[in-house]
């Protein structure tokens, strides 16, 4: 769907703040919900070197463990989710289309209550938005939220290669996924948090239903640059990026329904 480096307003109605209880004994208290229907998602998985990069230069807290990637110990990921939706609410208050990124780090946390292949959280640190009503909600708790107008995705315009493109005036970013091997329907479910602490600030929980969701991934160590993300040298992507370089990315069937809990604890 078409909407309007290489290194790697619709009125918001905001709910009263109530306790909720979530596994682990955690408690919640409701903010705001996003529906998302009919999206199509892009996941991309960044692979960094020297995971205690993330600490040393500020841009996870120390109280959060980076996840390891595949390069083994000590190393990191990242991840940068991106939705495209032709229909969302708010609260069930209905907002529109919308593109929304979410770029985070891959953090261990709540592993008890993760399943194969969602074994880590993140931590979050932007989301993207063309939608101005859900960049709203999302500041409205502490969540760093950046309006993004002209953001575009093309699902498998050529019949294989999804593209996104994040025009952030003070980063812009494209991504690109070209996947080969079919999945199977999988758990999605994932948090991408944003307080000092697992567990405490503002966090978003994302829920999908697990018997729907297909997708084509790939492995860069298979097919190279079947995953691709294209930065500008100086910029807040790249410094954050580094030399950091994708692994593997996917690309979604649509995801006829799935939920965004805005929630502070």
């Amino acid at each position: 769907m078409a909407r309007s480096r290489s290194r790697i307003g619709v009125a918001l109605a905001m709910a009263c703040l109530v306790g909720a209880a979530i596994p682990g004994g955690r408690a919640e208290a409701a903010v705001s919900r996003i529906g998302l229907e009919d999206c199509h998602l892009t996941v991309h998985f960044i692979s960094e070197e020297d995971g205690r990069r993330m600490h040393r230069e500020g841009w996870l807290p120390d109280t959060y463990t980076p996840a390891p990637s595949y390069l083994g110990p000590f190393t990191g990921s990242l991840g940068i989710w991106v939705f495209d939706c032709p229909t969302t609410s708010i609260d069930d208050v209905g907002a529109g289309d919308a593109i929304i990124s979410l770029v985070g780090i891959q953090v261990m946390d709540r592993l008890a209550h993760n399943v194969v292949p969602t074994t880590w959280d993140h931590y979050l640190v932007w989301a993207h938005s063309d939608n101005e009503a859900i960049v709203d909600a999302l500041e409205e708790v502490g969540i760093p939220a950046v309006d993004v107008a002209g953001a575009t995705f093309d699902w498998r315009a050529d019949g294989t290669t999804t593209r996104a493109a994040i025009p952030w005036t003070a980063s812009p970013y494209e991504l690109t996924v070209r996947g080969s091997i079919q999945d199977a329907p999988h758990l999605h479910d994932n948090t991408f948090q944003h307080g000092p602490a697992p567990g405490a600030g503002p966090s978003l929980r994302l829920l999908i239903d697990p018997l729907v969701p297909r997708d084509r991934f790939c492995f860069s160590a298979v097919a190279a640059d079947c995953g691709s993300i294209r930065v500008e040298d100086g910029t807040p992507m790249a410094d954050l990026l580094d030399d950091a370089s994708v692994f593997a990315a996917a690309d979604h069937e649509v995801l006829s329904h799935a939920e965004i809990q805005v929630t502070i604890r």
